[in-house]
């Protein structure tokens, strides 16, 4: 129903690991209709997931440590 590409990219910075991605979500069929709805619905609910999954390293990261 949907083509996605993109890349997930990890990077070294000092101790840390940055975390990025781009990608390109394009609705196929019928959804293209109501695409332009889900647009900042879909980012914010990425960005969510991926603040989550930042959160959940790091905690587990600092628990580990102490």
């Amino acid at each position: 129903m949907m083509e996605t590409s993109g890349e997930l990219t990890l990077a070294a910075e000092g101790d840390d690991t940055v975390l990025g991605w781009d990608w390109q979500v394009r609705p196929k069929g019928w959804l293209r209709a109501v695409g332009p709805l889900f647009g900042p619905l879909g980012g914010r609910m990425e960005r969510r997931i991926w603040t989550g999954l930042k959160h959940k390293l790091e905690n587990e990261g600092a628990a580990r440590s102490s």
